[in-house]
Order: C-alpha cells, then sequence, then structure tokens
C-alpha cells in the first residue's frame, strides 16, 4: 500500500468524513493516557517483541508537510509577535488539537517599562486550537493582561505575582488526567521558570481543570539544582518528569564522568512529592569527552507520546562540531551556539526510566537546509496525534545563524529574519508506521549450495496474561491472498493454543484478527504470546505494529 503527503484540502477532508470515533487508535494522542489495557507492540521495542528470527527493522521518516510552517508569528504587538515556539504540547480531546506553547514576544521600546517586562528570556505560556492539525487559531480567551489588555491567548497561572509563575521562560509539558478523583487537577502542567534564591532554572508545577486557568502547584525548588524539564507523563501510576541536565549540575553518568547534556528523570507518586533523587534515562553513546556544547550531546531530554506499554520520544541530537568559535574562544567559555546545528532522533522507553535508541544514530527529524524556515536546529515537542489515516508530530525551529537576541517591535524584520523566527512545522507517517518488520534474507546463505532454500522468519511477544475481553488488530502492508503474514498465539514452547490462528492477506492500517475458531476475543485470564511468521515464499510482508485493545 503506497501513501502520499496529501494537500491540505483533501488532508482535512479525509479527517471530517472518515474519522472513526471508536478506533482508540486514530484518537491517540500525547499528553494523554491511553486506556487501561491497550497495548501496542512496534517492531522497534525490543521489549514487548523481543525474540525475532531473520527479521530485521527498518525505521521510517516522516515527510516534513509542504505548507511549512504551519503556525507563525502573530501580530507584532502580541505576546508572540516573534513566534510561537512549541516547546510545549498537542493533546487531541473530542476531534479537536490543543497546543500549548511558549509564546515569544518582541519587546517594544516604546513603551515605557515594557523592554523591562521582558527580562529574563520572558516567554509566558500561550495556547492555540486546531480542527486539522494545520491550520491554528488563538482562541482570545480573557485571562492575562499583557500590554494593558487581555484580549490574548496566555493561558493564566496563579498566583501570577508569584516568581514562579511570573518568570517562566522555557519548555513546557501539558497531561490530561482523567484518573484524579479532583476535577480540578484534571490537568497537570510543568515549566522551567526561574528560582529566584538560586538564580537557576528550576520546575515549575500546576493544575488546572481545563488547562487555561492554573494554579501552582510548587513555588519552591524540589530539584535541588538547575534543571531543564521537557516531559510529563503519567506512567504506570507515577507522574515523571524528565529533561536535561548539564554537566556542572549532577549531569555525569553513573561513573560522575561527564557526557555533555544527557537525560534526566524524576519520579511522583502523587503531582506534589517528588524523588529526592534523579535517574540517569538517557545519553549520547556516541559523546567523546570535549569541552561544554562541543560534542555530540542530548539536547532537551526528549518530547515523549505514551502509549500504553511503550513511551516514544524525540530527543535532540546536538552536533556541537558545528558551532563557529568566537576568536580567541575555541572552547565556548562564553557560550556562543552560532552554528550550531541539531536533529532529532528517535528513543523509546517501557518504564518512563530508561530510554534507548532502536536504531543508533537513526535521524527521525532532519533539521532544514540554509534557505530553509527550519535551518540549523529542529526542537522536539510533546506534539504526537493520530488521525484516520496518518500521524502528525510538530516541532520548532531554531535559528543559531545569529544571537538569540529578540529584535525590538519599533525596527521591522528583514524577509530572511522573519522566515527564520520561530514557527512551527509539521510532519506526517502513515498511521503508526514508524519502523517494520520484514524479512532478512529470504534464501539461506550457507555455504552449501544445497542449503540455499528459502527461509521463513518470526518474531515471538512477550508473555500476556488478561484480566477483561480484548482484541488483536495490526497493522500490516505487503500481503495478499497467497502472501500472506501468520498470525499465531502460542504457549511458551511456541505451540499454538487450538483455535487461535490467522493469516493477514489484506494491507490495513490496523485490521482486526478473526481467529480460525470464528471469534476475534483473545484468551482472558490465561497466559500467550503472539507470533507472526512470514512462510518462505512469502518475501515482501511487513509488519508495523500489532494492538492488543480491551473491548
Amino acid at each position: 500500500m503506497k501513501f502520499r503527503i496529501l494537500p491540505l484540502g483533501f488532508a482535512v477532508a479525509l479527517i471530517s468524513l472518515h474519522a472513526a470515533p471508536a478506533d482508540r487508535v486514530a484518537s491517540a494522542s500525547s499528553g494523554k493516557n491511553p486506556d487501561p489495557g491497550d497495548l501496542v507492540l512496534f517492531p522497534l521495542d525490543d521489549v514487548s517483541l523481543p525474540w525475532r528470527d531473520n527479521l530485521k527493522v527498518t525505521l521510517q521518516q516522516p515527510v516534513k508537510f509542504p505548507g511549512n510552517p504551519v503556525f507563525r508569528a502573530g501580530p507584532v504587538e502580541g505576546p508572540d509577535g516573534y513566534g510561537p515556539l512549541i516547546y510545549g504540547t498537542v493533546i487531541k480531546e473530542a476531534g479537536k488539537f490543543r497546543m500549548w506553547y511558549l509564546a515569544s514576544p518582541r519587546a517594544d521600546d516604546r513603551i515605557p517599562g515594557d523592554a523591562e517586562a521582558m527580562v529574563h528570556d520572558f516567554r509566558p505560556i500561550a495556547y492555540a486550537e486546531s480542527a486539522d492539525g494545520i491550520r491554528w487559531n488563538r482562541p482570545d480567551l480573557g485571562l492575562v493582561e499583557f500590554r494593558g489588555n487581555k484580549h490574548n491567548n496566555l493561558v493564566a497561572v496563579e498566583p501570577q505575582t508569584d516568581p514562579y509563575a511570573k518568570f517562566i521562560h522555557d519548555f513546557v509539558a501539558v497531561i490530561r488526567d482523567d484518573a484524579d478523583p479532583d476535577a480540578s487537577r484534571r490537568y497537570k502542567m510543568a515549566f522551567i521558570t526561574r528560582d529566584v534564591p538560586t538564580r537557576s532554572a528550576s520546575t515549575g508545577t500546576a493544575a488546572s481543570p481545563d488547562g487555561l486557568r492554573w494554579t501552582l502547584a510548587n513555588t519552591t525548588m524540589f530539584t535541588k539544582g538547575h534543571f531543564e524539564n521537557t516531559s510529563l507523563v503519567q506512567f504506570d501510576g507515577l507522574y515523571y518528569l524528565s529533561g536535561q541536565d548539564v554537566p556542572w549540575h549532577d549531569a555525569g553518568l553513573l561513573d560522575g564522568s561527564p557526557a555533555g547534556r544527557v537525560m534526566k528523570v524524576f519520579f511522583s507518586p502523587d503531582f506534589r512529592h517528588w524523588s529526592n533523587g534523579r535517574a540517569l534515562a538517557f545519553y549520547r553513546r556516541d559523546y567523546l569527552p570535549k569541552p561544554m556544547n562541543s560534542g555530540e550531546e542530548n539536547h532537551m531530554g526528549a518530547g515523549q507520546w505514551n502509549r500504553g506499554n511503550v513511551i516514544l520520544g524525540l530527543n535532540g541530537r546536538w552536533h556541537g562540531h558545528t558551532i563557529i568559535a568566537p576568536p580567541g574562544d575555541e572552547n565556548l567559555k562564553d557560550d556562543s551556539l552560532v552554528g550550531l546545528t541539531i536533529d532529532l532522533g528517535l528513543v523509546i522507553s517501557n518504564d518512563a526510566i530508561h530510554y534507548r535508541e532502536p536504531v543508533p544514530g537513526f535521524i527521525e527529524i532532519p533539521h532544514g537546509a540554509a534557505a530553509d524556515w527550519d535551518a540549523y536546529a529542529v526542537l522536539e515537542a510533546n506534539a504526537f496525534a493520530n488521525t484516520d489515516r496518518e500521524t502528525f508530530i510538530w516541532y520548532s525551529n531554531w535559528n543559531t545563524s545569529k544571537s538569540d537576541a529578540v529584535p525590538v517591535a519599533s525596527k521591522p524584520l528583514s524577509a530572511a529574519a522573519l522566515q527564520k523566527s520561530p514557527a512551527v512545522g509539521l510532519v506526517v507517517l502513515p498511521r503508526d508506521r514508524f519502523g517494520y518488520f520484514s524479512k532478512l534474507l529470504s534464501v539461506s546463505r550457507e555455504r552449501n549450495p544445497s542449503a540455499n532454500v528459502k527461509r521463513d522468519a518470526s518474531c515471538l511477544s512477550r508473555s500476556f496474561r488478561l484480566s477483561q475481553a480484548s482484541t488483536l488488530s495490526a497493522n500490516v502492508d505487503h500481503v495478499a491472498p497467497g502472501a500472506a503474514l501468520q498470525i499465531a498465539l502460542v504457549d511458551d514452547a511456541e505451540q499454538p493454543l487450538p483455535g487461535y490462528t490467522a493469516d493477514l492477506t489484506q494491507a490495513s492500517l490496523k485490521t482486526e484478527v478473526t481467529w480460525s475458531n470464528g471469534s476475534n476475543a483473545l484468551p482472558v485470564g490465561k497466559a500467550f504470546r503472539v507470533k507472526a511468521t512470514w512462510p518462505a515464499q512469502v518475501d515482501a510482508a511487513r509488519l508495523y505494529a500489532l494492538y492488543i485493545e480491551h473491548e
């Protein structure tokens, strides 16, 4: 089955005319928990699908939307007059895409005191909505005063006079928590703020009944020093806060040696009390000891998508060797980052603590060419969502060809500066097709010519024991009658359970498996594994995902 990126009008038509509200895969997005019992078995996940015979994993790079960027700067006098930065979150709710992002304002030197109000990299939290994930609008929320009026899309964080609310300036992560019995805490948020006593970046947290009106949950530092959070997920009953550490703030490896920017994680049982220590979650395995900023580092942890049994993440692949060092400052002591390039890689986790690259070095979203809006550096977000046919991933740009100073509003931006000002872009995949299993060898490569025969292949899942009625579905391609991918439920000896075999003969983003016993149901209260087999005569079949969903 071949897929292509559709023109905007057609894409919108597909979403509006063919969406299937009952399909929980189609409604999946970052920022919310899957239904309990729903699992996704991706080939790139070697914990859920650990046993493979004669198979390889091929990761697929999403396609950049041809109309990028999909969300640009607002009116020059507004909160995001320089641009929107999706160091933030997208949640899909009731068929609507909701975005929380950082607004980058331009100080107006014609307004007394305005420049002083923009100190400390002032970037308030703003909100946008979209029906299709492509065309975004800024609702007039009327909650926060900005330059003398409340006609803007800024969310309220109370008390607004508290320093943790006043000095918000970086990454915002939002989750919807339907398990919390307190409706005033339905939404939870973590953001980077400035801890005034220590003069360092720290994490602020807040709760909200609607995602727009927030109340601070913490007003003092719990990170015990500098920490730049990226993602917030709820996993197996705990809240996990992940982000970036840098060497002079507990950023070392297990033996204490530095590895540049690394990803670390805190946890909380109740979103009030956070762990005393932080866990080392991920670092670049290709890191070589170099002065800060100048090596291969992991930028800002990872933007994350909780799929129930596995978390998918985009991590910043920082390429410090591209930085143009100022004369006499080869060790980059003044923190100059001009020329820095960053691509986005792919990481996964099965416990929200330890992350790994399914294919080391794979680039999920590359930065653009020098003339592109996303040249130099691209930035991750907690911004993933499925539709009935596609997976959307949003990201932002960072123009490192110049200093980070934001031009004042009284001076018009050049066309070149406007093109590369902060904005939001979109990449698209056929739904959940991040990567696939296919045969490694169709014919044996034994030295004995008589052994050069067609080979089969297979994968085997971990063991499951379900407590509720559920079904199995598959995301497959390049299958047909006479070239079927075989699915079976087996015991630990890989012997088929009676009545639980099936042939997949039609390419589909999600086809429910009907077993040889005539049922669609998986066994309840009995251990089983899922086995997929590529028969010897089937060479081209691709398996992208298996879905276990409760009824």
